[in-house]
């Protein structure tokens, strides 16, 4: 929203295309021009397909925030399944280690 209230261009992404929706109309409001861009930041292709369209729609990034994080399934480890282990791990650890270096493909 400070990013809105300054005049930034925004992209909004993420995996819940409805909440993506409602804040765009809500940073338009704010008179920031803004778009969704369907994103799994744990998706090598999807992380390149968010670059290349922001770079497409806007020229350039001037700031990334990657905000993407899961506490994964509550429990004790003994109930944690591989798939929820690795989904954790991989959003919580591998993402923000790679860095994503926003490198496009193009």
């Amino acid at each position: 929203m400070a990013f809105a209230k300054e005049g930034a261009c925004l992209i909004v992404s993420g995996r819940r295309d409805e909440a993506g929706a409602k804040l765009v109309t809500e940073l338009r409001e704010l008179g920031a021009e803004a778009e969704y861009i369907r994103a799994d930041v744990r998706i090598e292709e999807d992380v390149h397909n968010l670059v290349d369209q922001t770079i497409k729609r806007f020229g350039r990034i001037d700031v990334a925030v990657n905000s993407a994080g899961t506490e994964g399934k509550p429990g004790p480890l003994i109930d944690q399944t591989v798939e929820s282990y690795t989904t954790t791990f991989d959003t919580n650890v591998l993402v923000p280690f790679s860095g994503l270096s926003m490198n496009s493909k193009s």
